[in-house]
């Protein structure tokens, strides 16, 4: 664990898992972090560095993702060949499962998680009883991911291979409006700033930023020369920093 101001290491490096750590994630109130090993999960003191309890280990998985829920009571496990697991992030107890592998994200009020379905289909889960709300927002392309807006009413989705963005009515499960055409090749990631009024969408090399109310282009196009694998809005979503093969880390000014 690296100071994020100073970036001097805090705690020795500790040997966390068997093989290679793939994700990790904070708690909202920075307390605790997880990480994700190939077939594994632990959770961490912040402040001493030390595990939180045992290993949590999975059915000859290989985990790719993990987040906490909004409000810090859950965290779930995205992982190849498994289900989207979900775990009280107080007790370290497995909640269940939904039987489905790919992309997840939890609404902001953290009573729902959103999961892919296969290519073509998206649904909504309640937490408390792990059972599908409504209809599955459905298509004929590919989803590839989707981010939910800041206030839990849109969804947008990017289709793999395509370059148009649409967006969802949550509630309905209707599109709204046309498609935005973003003309960029693959689209691999999208995510709303934090106030939700950008949307920003990413290939493999060259991140833009659209404005999300009139869906115009804001103008500003970010580059590396290598292929973009990881990038995060700062807090106050004045910030983006990205990370790339090119074996860099550039900070943006968004505003």
């Amino acid at each position: 664990m690296m100071d994020a101001n100073t970036g001097d290491l805090v705690y020795r490096p500790v040997k966390a898992h068997p093989s290679a750590v793939k994700t990790i994630a904070f708690s909202p109130d920075g307390q605790t972090f997880i990480s994700g090993g190939e077939t594994s999960i632990l959770m961490w003191n912040t402040n001493t560095g030390l595990p939180i309890g045992p290993r949590m280990q999975l059915r000859s998985a290989s985990v790719f993702c993990l987040k906490f829920s909004p409000d810090g009571k859950y965290f779930a496990c995205g992982a190849y060949l498994s289900s989207t697991l979900l775990w009280d992030a107080v007790t370290g107890d497995k909640i269940g499962e939904i039987p489905h592998e790919g992309f997840f994200a939890f609404t902001p009020d953290s009573k729902q998680i959103i999961v892919m379905e296969g290519k073509h289909k998206i649904n909504v889960w309640d937490i408390a009883t792990l059972t599908k709300i409504g209809e599955p927002i459905e298509t004929t392309d590919f989803f590839w991911c989707f981010a939910v807006s800041p206030d839990g009413k849109t969804l947008v989705t990017i289709a793999e291979w395509l370059d148009k963005v649409e967006f969802w009515d949550l509630a309905s499960r209707q599109r709204i409006g046309e498609p935005l055409i973003i003309n960029m090749t693959r689209l691999t990631y999208l995510n709303f700033s934090p106030d939700g009024t950008k949307l920003l969408c990413c290939n493999q090399y060259k991140v833009l930023i659209w404005d999300v109310e009139t869906r115009t282009y804001i103008g500003k196009i970010w580059q590396h020369s290598g292929k973009i694998s990881a990038m995060a809005f700062s807090i106050h979503g004045n910030k983006l920093v990205t990370g790339s093969e090119d074996e860099t880390v550039r900070v943006w000014d968004v505003d």
